[in-house]
């Protein structure tokens, strides 16, 4: 009478099978981090492209529709890229405190008053009698808060990103005086997300910084020219 005799996978055999199946599962679980990183990458240059047209835009209808002889940039600098930036039109005015700034956080930033203090990334402020753009005695803006009387639109509302203006500058390339003032301005924008230490000057940190996030960062530069016209 014979026997049959079964041969079953050897220890060397199972533990090739299970390194093949490690390095696959790392195969995969590297390819969907990688396309995660990407997708959300997408996401945030999307949201930064989006707000920042939207800006820009808003803004040159603004400027050109000021008095020349009202349309001035001021910005505050604190020092180490923090500083609050004010656009000012005569109706309108932009406030907005730098992505830096905002980190900082402490009694500097333009905030909120009637919002629990919130901090303000880039504020349309509907500011008719220009109290904005007013000075006092000692050549220092007399509004630093935002206030019950105070009508504004937050421009860089977000609430998956957290979006911020890294920095802005308006800088006149012509001017004419007669019986109609006209201005050739020329606007920059840059603006991006602010997540804490992932820029540097207005740019992403790049891959060789131990704080830098692919997925997370994107700034990218606005620019306009915008002719302003009007009585003198």
């Amino acid at each position: 009478m014979t026997q049959s005799r079964r041969r079953g996978f050897t220890l060397v055999e199972l533990n090739l099978a299970i390194v093949f199946v490690a390095l696959l599962l790392m195969a995969v679980a590297t390819t969907i981090i990688a396309v995660s990183r990407t997708y959300q990458y997408g996401v945030s240059l999307k949201t930064v492209n989006q707000l920042g047209r939207e800006v820009i835009d808003q803004m040159r209808r603004d400027i050109s529709a000021s008095d020349p002889a009202r349309a001035e940039y001021y910005y505050t600098d604190l020092g180490s890229n923090r500083g609050v930036g004010r656009l000012c039109l005569g109706s309108v005015s932009y406030v907005f405190n730098s992505a830096a700034l905002i980190n900082a956080g402490g009694s500097s930033p333009v905030k909120d008053s009637t919002n629990r203090n919130r901090i303000i990334a880039l504020a349309r402020i509907d500011d008719k009698e220009g109290q904005w753009c007013q000075r006092d005695a000692s050549d220092k803006f007399a509004k630093t808060a935002l206030g019950a009387g105070d009508v504004y639109t937050e421009m860089l509302q977000d609430d998956i990103i957290a979006i911020a203006v890294h920095s802005m500058d308006m800088t006149t390339l012509l001017e004419s005086e007669g019986a109609y003032s006209e201005k050739l301005v020329n606007v920059s924008l840059v603006i991006g997300t602010n997540e804490t230490q992932t820029t540097d000057g207005g740019v992403c940190k790049p891959p060789t910084s131990a704080s830098e996030n692919f997925s997370n960062c994107a700034v990218r530069e606005f620019t306009t020219i915008v002719p302003v016209i009007g009585g003198s």
